[in-house]
């Protein structure tokens, strides 16, 4: 094989992997990044986010674990515009609605919260049990509304 054939041949694996890496790439920073987040490294957590947002902004998870970093840090304004985006662009996924039930009854705001609490119940029905203990929603125990949602 000539030196020129390798060349056209490694160019055209490069061609090929150029359309799959990014996704691949966005993959592999979000699960560092998900290590990260899960071992309390917020910052480092959410700076691989911001890199497997940028090699994929289709990458709907990072954002949404960003979202979570935000509300863990109070950053409830930057929480709440992530979490409203992941919206728009997915409106079909729980998360996001589950995540703004949980900000909002951390912030006291109850009927607002029982209203993203409901909508992300109802689309996806295993999140009950998840909700019967997450303390972000312990604000909400007392209330009949809350009872009537998660049982």
């Amino acid at each position: 094989v000539s030196h020129r054939a390798r060349i056209e041949h490694a160019a055209r694996l490069r061609a090929v992997s150029a359309t799959t890496e990014p996704a691949r790439d966005a993959d592999i920073l979000f699960q560092a990044g998900l290590r990260r987040q899960q071992a309390g490294s917020l910052d480092e957590a959410e700076a691989f986010y911001r890199r497997a947002l940028e090699a994929d902004p289709k990458n709907l998870s990072a954002l949404n674990n960003m979202g979570v970093i935000c509300m863990s840090q109070k950053r409830d304004k930057e929480a709440i515009d992530i979490f409203t985006r992941l919206i728009d662009v997915k409106g079909d996924w729980a998360d996001p609605y589950y995540n703004l039930a949980c900000l909002y009854s951390r912030q006291g705001d109850v009927p607002r919260s029982l209203w993203y609490l409901k909508v992300a119940l109802w689309m996806n029905k295993g999140l009950r049990e998840w909700a019967r203990n997450d303390s972000d929603l312990e604000p909400l125990r007392s209330k009949p509304e809350y009872q009537k949602i998660v049982n």
